[in-house]
């Protein structure tokens, strides 16, 4: 017997395309698999938000509202193809289960928080920076605003990566990869997909590869996209928006300096490694056979179907 999770179920494979993909030999499969998704990935963001920089240049008076529309703009063409994708193949089996929405969504906010703060307090502490926190931006209009606005933005471009890399990619990888396959090639290609970040700062690499890590972990742990999404999208939003409104770090311009950007890649990792463990011995605990688990070749659960079992169905 063996045990089907992390909405791996799928039907059988009736593309053409697909099904000549599938000859390739395993190793070859894999690596056309991440070179596929990023390339696509990639494509369709850059052919979105390049004409959409070109759109948006007369609001560069306001950073703000242009990098919000930009992720929003250049990241929901993932979300729709996913949701056409999503809608064929049955929501369910490409991880939005129904069960435990609102609890699943709240704890992964607050994982994401927790992260960004704890990641960004220590990388002061490295530095030797003292910092102040900022209360009185929290009661202009400005600061609410701006809270809104990026925090959907997230939802779209955090989310986009974690349809990509947390559900289309390891579906795809999982008919011939098992459990540890579809977490560690698809963390590869998460971390080449930030290459741009990584050419000022190779560290990046590092750090983006961990935090991949961790959210693929707790994708496959929760067996489900609701609380990783949450999670990305929190810890996007706290890193890159939130934190630098509310602390206020002394010498703040030595910031951009490369050594500085070295120190946040380093206490990133060090911090979101935690994280990985973390989530290991959650996975461990929750699944303890999750190495032998692989996809199911079946018509998969709709997203109206029965509720199911302990969270995976038992194949023969």
């Amino acid at each position: 017997m063996s045990r089907t999770s992390y909405f791996f179920d799928a039907g059988p494979a009736k593309n053409p395309v697909y099904t000549g993909l599938l000859k390739l030999p395993k190793p070859v499969y894999g690596i056309v698999g991440v070179i596929l998704f990023v390339v696509l990935a990639f494509g369709i963001v850059l052919a979105v938000g390049l004409p959409l920089q070109v759109v948006l240049t007369g609001l560069k008076g306001n950073p703000l509202l242009v990098g919000g529309l930009e992720l929003i703009g250049s990241s929901a063409v993932l979300w729709i193809i996913f949701l056409i994708y999503g809608r064929r193949a049955g929501f369910r089996s490409v991880g939005f289960a129904p069960e435990r929405i609102v609890s699943r969504v709240l704890f992964g906010i607050l994982l994401g928080l927790l992260l960004a703060t704890t990641a960004s307090l220590l990388t002061f502490v490295v530095r030797g920076t003292a910092v102040t926190f900022t209360w009185q931006v929290v009661t202009t209009p400005a600061f609410w605003g701006g809270c809104a606005l990026l925090f959907v933005a997230y939802v779209i471009q955090g989310g986009s990566e974690e349809l990509v890399f947390r559900s289309m990619l390891p579906k795809f990888l999982a008919r011939k990869y098992g459990a540890i396959g579809v977490i560690v090639l698809p963390t590869v290609a998460f971390s080449a997909a930030h290459i741009v970040p990584a050419l000022k700062d190779p560290l990046v690499f590092l750090s983006t590869g961990m935090a991949g890590l961790l959210f693929a972990l707790v994708a496959y742990a929760s067996n489900s996209l609701w609380l990783g999404i949450a999670f990305h999208t929190a810890y996007n939003f706290g890193s890159s928006f939130l934190l630098a409104q509310l602390l206020t770090p002394a010498g703040a311009a030595s910031a951009t300096a490369p050594t500085d950007s070295a120190i946040s890649s380093l206490v990133t990792a060090g911090v979101t490694l935690v994280g990985v463990i973390a989530a290991y011995l959650a996975l461990r605990a929750r699944r303890p056979d999750w190495r032998s688990e692989r996809i199911a070749d079946r018509t998969p659960v709709p997203a109206s179907g029965p509720r199911e079992s302990a969270e995976a169905d038992v194949i023969s």
